[in-house]
């Protein structure tokens, strides 16, 4: 009923970009109701999941049953058992599944509808080849990230764990880990868009996952210089892979003249699966680690990585400088220098600014 009134999946949609608040308040007024009714006797702390007791029936008890520590809790709302009686981590996940299910319902709904708006402005259903270009790039993309994401949850650990010379790492040795690799990412990340451009952006994608797989591999060194060679590796790769899939996907939708509702519900769609991604990337390396240790979610990314890059070589054609092979002539590429150049002009000549127009207005 909610969905189906005027501006309900609007509402649902403001309610799922609060819903980590709402997981938070939750999961703390949960933990101090189950705090304040760990002294109750058990058959009081025996009922059903959410149970409503009216606040009149509340009020009408003695003076000193109503100074017991149960009555903190909201008067309308039991959570003396239920969800009181879980474990944080049990009330997380069942909280977490339910608002990730509204979620999905809402995103389903609004895919639905945007595919709705380009058949209607395009006059056309997308194509085969539209469909074909938008499987291509999220196989490709997804399998990336799975891989990006499973380096990410022992990262620490994995470098607190290594004995340098007799040495353990310490944690401001672990702390220029993390520095090198952003450092790379900041460096390289200011020509590897030009490069891509000019090379080729599934050149680019490919290379990410060779450089990614090199950092990860890097992870079972014993010496400084390959651990630090692989931060590096990982900051050039992690530049790579914001920008180069994304760009092949746009210079490939231009070419084929696909409607541009289209392209929005392919990264729609890129970047809510990453989020599911990223969850199910979280158990695995949880899984992994426990089996094999801390570098165990870094070798299996491997396998992501490799069979992202080999759909890729398959099934993408090279593009660059926004023309894919074949497709005929478009913007000839440019030099990384004259493109990073050009960007700080426009900057610097943005009134809004105030970089380098007159006056800098507001």
């Amino acid at each position: 009923f909610f969905l189906s009134s005027r501006g309900g999946e609007a509402h649902i949609s403001r309610a799922c970009r609060m819903s980590p608040i709402v997981v938070l308040v939750l999961i703390l007024h949960a933990t101090s109701a189950s705090a304040l009714t760990a002294g109750l006797p058990r058959q009081a702390q025996s009922r059903p999941l959410l149970g409503f007791r009216p606040a009149a029936a509340v009020l009408s008890r003695p003076a000193r049953s109503r100074n017991r520590p149960e009555m903190f809790l909201p008067a309308t709302l039991a959570l003396r058992g239920g969800l009181a009686a879980r474990t944080p981590d049990q009330l997380f996940n069942v909280l977490f599944f339910g608002l990730s299910s509204v979620c999905s319902i809402v995103v389903a709904l609004s895919s639905a509808r945007d595919i709705g708006a380009s058949r209607s402005s395009d006059a056309a259903k997308p194509s085969k080849a539209a469909r074909s270009l938008q499987l291509r790039f999220l196989l490709v993309f997804w399998l990336y990230k799975m891989a990006d994401w499973l380096q990410g949850p022992y990262f620490y650990e994995v470098y607190a764990s290594k004995v340098i010379n007799g040495a353990a790492m310490t944690t401001s040795s672990v702390a220029k880990f993390f520095l090198t690799g952003f450092s790379s990412t900041a460096l390289f990340g200011a020509v590897v868009g030009g490069m891509v451009d000019s090379l080729g952006r599934k050149r680019g994608s490919l290379a990410f996952a060779l450089l990614y797989a090199l950092s990860a591999l890097s992870t079972r060194a014993e010496t400084l210089p390959l651990l630090y060679a692989g931060r590096v590796a990982g900051g050039l790769g992690t530049s790579l892979l914001f920008s180069a899939p994304e760009a092949w996907l746009v210079s490939e939708h231009q070419a084929g003249a696909f409607g541009q509702a289209f392209l929005s519900q392919t990264f729609t769609l890129a970047y809510f699966g990453d989020s599911l991604v990223a969850i199910a990337a979280g158990q695995l390396a949880g899984a992994a680690a426990g089996l094999r240790g801390p570098t165990a979610p870094f070798e299996l990314s491997i396998g992501f990585l490799a069979l992202g890059a080999a759909i890729a070589a398959v099934t993408w054609r090279e593009n660059k400088g926004g023309a894919a092979e074949g497709s005929g002539a478009a913007d000839a590429p440019r030099p990384s220098g004259s493109i990073v150049g050009d960007a700080v002009r426009a900057v610097a000549s943005d009134r809004r600014g105030g970089g380098g127009g007159a006056g800098g207005g507001p």
